[in-house]
């Protein structure tokens, strides 16, 4: 089933629940945009880094040694680590435009197992108001896309200063084996350590310095991603997050 705009009329009725494997829906999904808000906390558990494509460059967290991999869901789809992207804490629900008007609309993935009739939190009340668990949703999705523009200033800042370069990352897997993961870009740190004080300032006006500390102090996470590799469970393992979608720090950065 496609994605649904969200409507006080059709979802009237609707309520969240949590899913039995809230995070299985991305199992197979080795990157996660990034926004700049998150790289002081995501840089502690894995690889910042960025793409590029038609010119036009993005901010990633690398969570696995191949494409179609995420080391940080185990099993019954919970979570393993200690940091769940943006990305992935607004499942079910989003933000797109309307491809008439190009006006933005909230829309949710109906079909998923997120939503009942029956039972869950209601998204609005009897007189079809918004309820304070959907106005806490809504105000994360809006801290989410306003990020994601001063996100893509700081992007172009790095673009324009030409510091970013192809990166093929060989990594190591748990048969010893090495793997080069193709397609990443990074920092050029000679590059960077070469520019003059007027680039660096432009760069800090941009925002672009924190993402790209960042990004270089993040590096030492592809080692622990090898290490999560090797320690993925043959058996059950407990996540150390429980889902909550409730709880007042799950809709923050």
């Amino acid at each position: 089933m496609p994605l649904e705009a969200l409507s006080s009329t059709t979802h009237r009725h609707l309520r969240h629940q949590n899913p039995p494997q809230p995070f299985a829906f991305a199992r197979q999904k080795a990157l996660a945009t990034l926004v700049a808000a998150e790289v002081t906390v995501a840089l502690r558990w894995m690889p910042v880094v960025f793409g590029l494509n038609e010119g036009r460059a993005s901010l990633l967290g690398l969570m696995g040694l191949s494409s179609d991999e995420n080391l940080f869901i185990n099993q019954q789809g919970q979570w393993r680590g200690s940091y769940i992207p943006a990305v992935f804490r607004a499942v079910p629900f989003g933000i797109a435009a309307l491809s008439d008007s190009g006006e933005q609309t909230v829309i949710i993935d109906p079909d998923g197992g997120y939503f009942s009739e029956k039972s869950g939190t209601p998204l609005f009340d009897e007189a079809g108001q918004t309820t304070e668990f959907l106005r806490k949703i809504l105000d994360f999705l809006k801290s989410v896309q306003d990020n994601q523009a001063a996100t893509d200033h700081a992007l172009q800042a790095i673009l324009k200063a030409d510091l970013l370069v192809p990166w093929d990352l060989v990594l190591t897997m748990p048969d010893g084996q090495p793997r080069t993961l193709s397609g990443l870009y990074r920092i050029d740190a000679a590059r960077f350590d070469a520019l003059d004080a007027a680039a660096v300032a432009a760069l800090h006006q941009s925002g672009a310095l924190t993402l790209i500390y960042g990004h270089l102090f993040s590096l030492s996470n592809v080692a622990s991603l090898e290490k999560l590799a090797r320690e993925r469970e043959p058996a059950p393992v407990l996540s150390n997050i429980e889902f909550g979608i409730l709880q007042d720090d799950y809709l923050k950065f």
